[in-house]
């Protein structure tokens, strides 16, 4: 059978039950009181210093960052359409060249086509004088046909006695010579391959006496009216660019800049297209941009854009009205703004990110016209804690 503490040992056992209890409340209180020393701490030590800076809402773009490559707008690869030896090449058919419209790119041999031409201008000469003639036979057979044709003469047999079959046959063998003799003639011109439009030439893959056919790639040509950049975003940021409505609503404008261009150089470009689907690595949505004279032809329109290079673009997307416009590095944990309240004590607002990009950021909500956000670094904020400016501004002004 167990037996029952008793005497002695259950004074010792009550003893030591209390002595725990006493250790456990000691350490509970300590730890209130370090507590309660900490947040008292925090709003009686001297005032932290503090840099500050009034905002305003206000009207504010959304302005959003975006990489992409240059791209031509025209892209196209010049075969001829007859064949032949290549007897000479256009001025400025060399990688870089420039072409304008209409320029000569390659000749090739007209010879065969000029003697094509001439037998069938030949050939259409004999089809008209035949054509005459017959027209002379029919004007004979219509008058023999109005003194001698009997009255119940059926239509079929009056057609073949004023010889109508032989003139139309003659009318459309003229026809067919005149079809030659223009082929021919368009034979000859393509003989002499022309730039389509004004271009930059980035390839040539023939040169004098290379013998071409209808299949031969000649040159690879560029167009420089305009050339695009395909700018890669993030799709969340689609809802602030604005696509083209008609000519009336052009698509947002983008500043294009390189890397080896001076701080102020920059190109101007529009929205022309939103592309349908992502890009295939990053999941990027994409977005065309058309750049006008991406060569400065003109001399007016800024540095000049090379094809293929890595440029920054800026869109310039849709307006917000009463946002305030604060730097990125303002924004704390959770999106939260320090501020220096009236009373001259920390206040941690909450703010909704509209948007953020460019080391910007547009929010709403959380703050009032002309408060003084904190824009230095605090080790250990703590709400209510005292702040004091370095120029001495009295609280609330």
């Amino acid at each position: 059978m167990s037996e029952t503490p008793t005497g002695p040992r259950r004074w010792v056992a009550a003893v030591a039950v209390v002595a725990i209890l006493a250790g456990a409340g000691g350490i509970a209180a300590w730890m209130m009181q370090a507590d309660t020393t900490a947040e008292r701490d925090a709003t009686e030590r001297p005032p932290r210093l503090v840099e500050t800076t009034r905002v305003e809402p206000g009207r504010e773009r959304v302005r959003i960052e975006a990489f992409g490559e240059v791209a031509p707008a025209r892209e196209v690869t010049l075969r001829p359409r007859v064949s032949g030896e290549v007897l000479a090449l256009g001025e400025g058919v060399e990688p870089g060249g420039h072409l304008d419209e209409g320029d000569t790119v390659v000749r090739i041999d007209p010879a065969d086509y000029e003697l094509a031409l001439k037998r069938a201008e030949s050939a259409l000469t004999q089809a008209r004088s035949e054509r005459d003639r017959e027209a002379g036979r029919q004007a004979v057979a219509e008058a023999e046909f109005q003194r001698a044709a009997p009255e119940d003469i059926r239509p079929e047999q009056r057609r073949l006695m004023l010889r109508l079959p032989q003139l139309e046959s003659a009318e459309a063998a003229v026809a067919s010579a005149e079809a030659e003799r223009d082929q021919a003639r368009l034979d000859l011109a393509r003989t002499t391959v022309r730039s389509p439009f004004d271009a930059r030439v980035t390839e040539r893959m023939v040169d004098r006496g290379t013998r071409a056919t209808t299949g031969t790639d000649l040159v690879r040509l560029v167009g420089t009216e305009e050339w695009w950049v395909e700018l890669a975003l993030p799709q969340s940021s689609l809802r602030w660019i604005e696509a083209p409505q008609g000519p009336d609503r052009p698509g947002s404008t983008v500043r294009i800049r390189h890397a080896s261009w001076t701080d102020d150089g920059y190109r101007e470009g529009r929205v022309i297209r939103v592309r349908a689907d992502v890009e295939a690595g990053g999941r990027l949505a994409r977005v065309l941009v058309a750049v006008p004279d991406p060569l400065d032809r003109a001399g007016e329109a800024g540095p000049r854009l090379l094809l293929g290079s890595f440029v920054e673009g800026t869109i310039h997307g849709r307006e917000l009205d009463g946002v305030y416009r604060l730097d990125a590095g303002w924004l704390r944990e959770g999106n939260t703004v320090w501020v220096m309240a009236a009373d001259d004590t920390l206040a941690i607002r909450e703010v909704a990110v509209l948007h953020r990009s460019g080391g910007m950021a547009l929010v709403r909500g959380g703050l009032t016209p002309g408060d003084r956000v904190v824009t230095s670094d605090l080790s250990v904020p703590v709400e209510g804690m005292a702040l004091r400016r370095e120029d001495g501004e009295a609280a609330g002004s």
